[in-house]
C-alpha cells in the first residue's frame, strides 16, 4: 500500500436556497473556521477540497486535504406560502431541470442502443 496523506471529511448541510444561489459558509477545520464559497448550483453529494487543511501526518507533519461535502437538507414541514413558492420555482411540472447525459448515455446513444 503506498504512502498516503491524512484526509479529513465534512459534511456540509445546506438549504435549498444555498445550494441553488450559492453561499459562503464557515467550516471547522484542524485550525479553526475556514470561509468556503459555495458555487450556485451545488448538488447533493458534490466535493470541494481544502488543501493542506486536513489531519496532520503522524510521522511527516505534513498536512492531508480536507474535503467538504454537500448535503442539501429538505424541509419536511412548510406552511402553504412556502409550498406555493417552491412551485413557482419548480415550474409547472414539478420534474427536476434536464442532468447532462453521462458516459453510459453517450455510448449507448453512439452505438445506437437507444
Amino acid at each position: 500500500m503506498g504512502r498516503r496523506d491524512q484526509v479529513e471529511l465534512y459534511e456540509l448541510q445546506l438549504n435549498i436556497v444555498q445550494a441553488s444561489l450559492g453561499d459562503r459558509i464557515e467550516v471547522p477545520t484542524v485550525d479553526g473556521p475556514v470561509l468556503v464559497s459555495i458555487p450556485a448550483g451545488t448538488q447533493y453529494g458534490q466535493t470541494f477540497r481544502l488543501s493542506g487543511k486536513g489531519i496532520p501526518h503522524v510521522r511527516t507533519g505534513r498536512r492531508g486535504d480536507q474535503f467538504v461535502v454537500a448535503q442539501i437538507v429538505v424541509p419536511k414541514d412548510l406552511n402553504s406560502n412556502q409550498k406555493a413558492l417552491l412551485k413557482q420555482v419548480g415550474g409547472l411540472t414539478g420534474k427536476p431541470e434536464k442532468v447532462g447525459k453521462g458516459f453510459f448515455e453517450k455510448l449507448r446513444q453512439a452505438i445506437n442502443l437507444d
